[in-house]
């Protein structure tokens, strides 16, 4: 029996409920568009949502499928389906099922609503992923500009420092310029830091590591920044080693952080306690890092938010002490890379707060990672040295030093005349601005290795560029080292003294 279920404007005929008006009632009540085919693909019957859909009616029985439907029933597989295809302006999610007698049965879905969310939702990706691409780049050029004047001003500090000419007030006044360098090359830090862990693009360095001797670290690099505001400083350490696998930098970075907030929201002449404890497991067991201080404290439904990106315990204008609110976002990130956890408690305003930070310790029964192997300093020397820079307070702080150090050195304000002197002078060693005009400087190191006067000579990158990329394409180009401005004098001693490997595992090639 065939029966049509297309809509009519006729009134409706008395049901008589059997087995079979139960059947198509609930057939013809089902949202979805459906119908059956037979073996020969003809329309045999169809529901009433396939009548609207449609615009099917009792004509069509016996026929095979035309329109839109046909369209899509074309282009289904023999076998069971289910597909989303195109047509009539709009999409289906279609289903095809085969009939135990022959024949098939076909579900049609309208999916252009779903098609267009998706689509959308590709093209605000996109459109995220882009301004993302913008964001990062614009990043890395602020902290580029912003670490050449550093670079100049860091510098020159440096040799100031070292002569120790002047009076008491004189030193006092350096003593400043040299926490506001300090912090606000922090600042640069921290800020491209946090970029680049959004992105997932910061990877860990860990060695087997003594937790005791990175707090100990942590907490000398920011000391002068205790003395200023006169706090008092307890720290409590254990006298034997904790040893954790860990990033020594990125611990110390940790730490830095939550002493530096604590500072920074605590009146001077406050109390800042430092705690390291140990809890044994099974498995090597906890460190706890415990920050503790009597500062403004923090308000109760701020202490789930404290963590997050540009958030600060009270908005600027009303007595915070400023900042850019991005070192507790670097903590929890850091430490949750290295299978950690930190938390942050407070009774409330005016009644301080403690972070605590907690990483896991190596088993006792593990095998620690290779640690990073100390490098024996030769006894300083007289070195030849080059330095190709065209902005010309960075050239002429950064030459000021070297000497005042001891050293020979010629320095030169473009890639050309680098290249030429270079070749003529075979110097010890060639720092090399990335960012120079005409030539710049992954092309004058190119060049450099391409000479077989100049192949030989240890490069090293003097950039405000600091990502990791930009690391690697200068080592691409031909550079033995990246040093990103400002460059700590400590570490540019200990480069001079015991120099870089050689470049014979370059490869020059495109940057």
């Amino acid at each position: 029996m065939t029966r049509n279920l297309a809509v009519t404007n006729q009134a409706p005929a008395p049901v008589s409920y059997t087995e079979d008006s139960i059947w198509l009632t609930t057939f013809d009540a089902i949202a979805q568009a459906i119908c059956l085919l037979d073996a020969e693909g003809q329309l045999v019957r169809f529901n009433r949502a396939f009548a609207e859909r449609f615009r099917a009616d009792e004509r069509k029985i016996g026929h095979r499928l035309t329109g839109v439907a046909g369209v899509l029933a074309r282009q289904l597989p023999g076998a069971p389906a289910e597909i989303e295809l195109e047509a009539g302006g709009r999409w289906w999610r279609v289903t095809a099922d085969p009939l135990q007698e022959g024949g098939r049965v076909l579900v049609f879905g309208d999916a252009t609503g779903k098609k267009r969310l998706e689509e959308e939702l590709r093209r605000r990706a996109d459109q995220l992923a882009e301004e993302g691409a913008r964001k990062d780049e614009f990043l890395a050029m602020l902290a580029h500009e912003l670490r050449n004047p550093l670079g100049a001003f860091g510098t020159a500090l440096t040799v100031l420092e070292e002569r120790g000419a002047g009076d008491a007030k004189e030193s006092r006044l350096r003593g400043v310029c040299r926490r506001q360098l300090d912090h606000l090359t922090r600042l640069v830090d921290d800020l491209l830091d946090v970029s680049r862990i959004t992105r997932g693009k910061v990877e860990l360095k860990p060695v087997s590591l003594d937790l005791v001797a990175a707090v100990e670290n942590a907490v000398t690099a920011v000391k002068p920044l205790f003395d200023v505001r006169r706090h008092e400083l307890t720290v409590s350490l254990p006298p034997q080693p904790v040893l954790a696998v860990a990033d020594p930098t990125r611990i110390e970075q940790v730490v830095a952080n939550l002493l530096s907030n604590a500072a920074k929201y605590t009146p001077p002449s406050g109390h800042i306690a430092l705690t390291l404890t140990c809890l044994p497991g099974p498995s090597g067991g906890t460190a706890a890092i415990h920050v503790a201080d009597d500062g403004v404290g923090i308000q109760r439904e701020m202490l789930g938010k404290i963590f997050d990106l540009f958030v600060q315990a009270e908005p600027p204008g009303r007595g915070a002490p400023g900042g850019l609110g991005v070192g507790l976002t670097l903590v929890r990130a850091l430490v949750e890379m290295h299978g950690g956890t930190v938390e942050a408690r407070s009774a409330g305003p005016g009644r301080g707060a403690t972070f605590t930070v907690r990483l896991p310790l190596l088993a006792l029964d593990a095998t620690p990672p290779e640690p990073i192997p100390a490098v024996a300093r030769d006894p300083e020397r007289t070195l030849s040295l080059l330095v190709i820079e065209d902005q010309p307070d960075v050239r002429e702080a950064l030459t000021s030093l070297l000497r005042e150090w001891g050293h020979r050195v010629e320095g030169v304000d473009d890639g050309r005349s680098g290249i030429a002197l270079a070749a003529a002078v075979r110097p010890d060693l060639v720092f090399v601005d990335i960012g120079l005009p005409g030539l710049d400087g992954y092309e004058v190191a190119k060049r450099l290795r391409l000479d077989p006067l100049t192949a030989e000579l240890p490069l090293v990158a003097l950039t405000g560029y600091g990502r990791p990329e930009d690391r690697a394409r200068a080592l691409r180009a031909g550079f033995d080292m990246h040093l990103v401005k400002p460059v700590d004098a400590a570490r540019l001693r200990a480069l001079l003294a015991h120099g870089v490997s050689g470049p014979s595992t370059h490869s020059v090639g495109a940057g």
